[in-house]
């Protein structure tokens, strides 16, 4: 307050002579580049606020320079805002010659002022800064950063995915880069069978033995990492293998080890988990050795929604995708910051304890993805949200996705724009929350109806999280209306989930060992061994119960319990409902646990 008073003594047309003189002392008080480092913003503030005083030519560049090397450093430390400022401060001081006779700081201004906008979520900013930076372009390699800034904002609004790949496809065409966003199996394994080709016997070391320094070339791999981002599943493998294939013709780049992580990707839906592994570790091992820091969101969020849930104990997966949420944020990667914590939540509901902590963690999330412009990659983990507030008891109708997280309140609202925008990995997500809500709550019929429309899908991602959870359901859902109808068709369905779980359970016991027991008890129970099926589900219980997964441990007791009621057995039916419906609670889902208890047999 004192000092505010002494300031506002100091007649106005003076302060800034008084900011001019108190910048040029600081800066003329700094004996090496270093130490202006240190003390650039305090420099750059005290000079933005006497420039008005400035009569020099040269000292309007010289505060120009000053005031990108501020936004630069505040990048580094993830103050976007404050970047934004001191670009915003530079180009207003720049005049329309400044544009020739200082090109490259101009060019460097605005480009750097669009991506970090881009990254305060201000993507009309974005769209105008890109629209003066193409105006004023003297090349393509002026316009290549701005094309690609652009492409992440059009992407980051709903239902603009094929406008941003169309943007990407378009500068990778002038590139020299040229593909057509068309549906063909052919060229897509054509171009998978080649880059298998290409790696063969090419371990690390031989791929990190030559680095890409060629610009154009570069260029085109940032382009081709930005555009795979939101193009269709069957387009964005095809610029995957493009990337992995330059990498071993021209050298690696900070992209390669996306390249590398997405491929991975590719291998773990196609069920090569041997080879998709080995690459998710070249990943890793590319970016460290690149010092790909600004990668590791992208990386960790390919590794994580595939091979690593499939290799390691979910619950141990936690920890490194929340780091990775935290590293995209301060790389400004806000997409991929929004996909990992989507993730988290994912993976959260399937081993967390409590439901209720699942729930606080995903508002908050909710509310950042909005605060940052993604929630058009925040939308798959509305259903998410949908099937907790169900379980919890937020609704009337507990096994259909209605409620409050859905456009319009409705699971058919989001479905049918899901269609409408060819939305398949959105459908995926909408397909299995709701079998999973409806097998829950016993509604059978509709949870049977979601597996078949999920499995319709043109590319159902079955090598994927999402897709092994989809295998167990359909099991369940099977052998139900196995007993059901006593149809054969049915048996046999279950016996072919049985068969790909057991698959899963092999290559990581702590995440399937016990829903494959389940399954096991399950198709026992079906086809009338009664002492199996009553050992296995015993073992499901232990299994689930020490392997840390709440929710299955409470439904395998279910399930226990209605065998043995099936078998007349009162009083372990009782004992094993009883305990079914302790954990349901223990676990938050209280509205589930009304339903068991409103249901009880006896």
């Amino acid at each position: 307050q004192i000092e505010s008073a002494a300031y506002s003594l100091i007649p106005e047309k003076h302060q800034g002579p008084w900011h001019l003189s108190i910048g040029k002392k600081l800066l003329s008080s700094c004996n090496s580049e270093e130490e202006i480092e240190k003390i650039i913003f305090l420099i750059t503030d005290q000079l933005n606020r006497g420039k008005l005083s400035m009569k020099e030519e040269a000292e309007h560049i010289s505060l120009i320079e000053l005031n990108y090397r501020a936004a630069k450093k505040a990048i580094s430390s993830s103050m976007f805002s404050n970047a934004s400022h001191y670009l915003k401060e530079g180009i207003n001081l720049l005049e329309k010659k400044h544009c020739e006779s200082h090109h490259r700081l101009w060019i460097s201004l605005y480009v750097s002022y669009a991506e970090t906008e881009y990254c305060n979520g201000n993507f009309k900013n974005v769209r105008d800064t890109v629209g003066s930076i193409i105006a004023h372009a003297k090349s393509l390699d002026d316009k290549v950063p701005a094309y690609k800034t652009l492409c992440l904002c059009v992407g980051s609004v709903k239902r603009k995915n094929i406008d941003a790949t169309r943007i990407g496809l378009d500068v990778l065409g002038q590139l020299g880069e040229h593909f057509t966003l068309k549906r063909s199996f052919v060229s897509g394994f054509a171009e998978l069978f080649k880059t298998k080709l290409l790696l063969m016997g090419k371990d690390v070391d031989i791929i990190m033995s030559k680095v890409m320094d060629d610009k154009q070339m570069l260029a085109i791999m940032d382009l081709l990492e930005t555009t795979s981002i939101y193009c269709p599943p069957y387009f964005g493998f095809i610029l995957v293998f493009r990337i992995v294939q330059l990498s071993i013709s021209h050298g690696v780049s900070v992209n390669t080890a996306y390249g590398f992580a997405y491929y991975s990707g590719i291998l773990c839906h196609l069920g090569d988990l041997c080879n998709a592994s080995k690459y998710a570790k070249f990943s890793l091992d590319i970016m460290q050795r690149m010092q790909a820091r600004q990668k590791y969101c992208r990386v960790y969020s390919c590794l994580y929604f595939g091979v690593f849930l499939k290799t390691n104990h979910m619950h141990s997966c936690l920890g490194p995708v929340l780091k990775a949420r935290h590293e995209g944020l301060k790389a400004g990667d806000t997409l991929h910051a929004t996909v990992c914590a989507a993730l988290y939540c994912s993976i959260a509901f399937r081993c967390e304890k409590k439901l209720a902590s699942v729930k606080q963690v995903l508002t908050h999330f909710k509310r950042e993805a909005k605060v940052y412009k993604q929630e058009a990659m925040w939308t798959p983990a509305i259903p998410l949200e949908q099937a907790i507030l169900n379980l919890m008891g937020h609704t009337d109708k507990p096994n259909l996705l209605d409620g409050s997280a859905m456009p319009s309140e409705k699971i058919d609202t989001l479905i049918s724009n899901a269609k409408s925008d060819d939305a398949e990995r959105l459908l995926c997500v909408a397909y299995y929350y709701q079998m999973l809500v409806a097998y829950i709550f016993d509604d059978l019929e509709l949870a049977i109806k979601m597996v078949e429309e999920y499995l319709d899908l043109e590319y159902p991602l079955e090598g994927l999280v999402v897709g092994t959870e989809v295998v167990f359901l359909y099991g369940l859902t099977s052998l139900a209306q196995a007993r059901k109808t006593n149809e054969v068709i049915w048996k046999n369905r279950g016996h072919e989930s049985m068969r790909k779980v057991r698959k899963l359970a092999k290559d990581c016991p702590k995440n399937y060992h016990h829903k494959l027991l389940l399954l096991e008890a399950e198709f026992a129970f079906t086809a009338g061994r009664k002492n199996e099926a009553s050992e296995k589900y015993e073992q499901a219980v232990t299994f689930s119960r020490n392997n840390q997964f709440i929710q299955d441990q409470a439904l395998s007791y279910e399930l226990a319990a209605k065998f043995h009621a099936e078998e007349c057995n009162e009083s372990k039916a009782s004992q094993y409902y009883g305990k079914a419906h302790d954990l349901y609670v223990e676990w938050g889902a209280t509205s589930k646990a009304d339903h068991l208890r409103e249901n009880f047999p006896f």
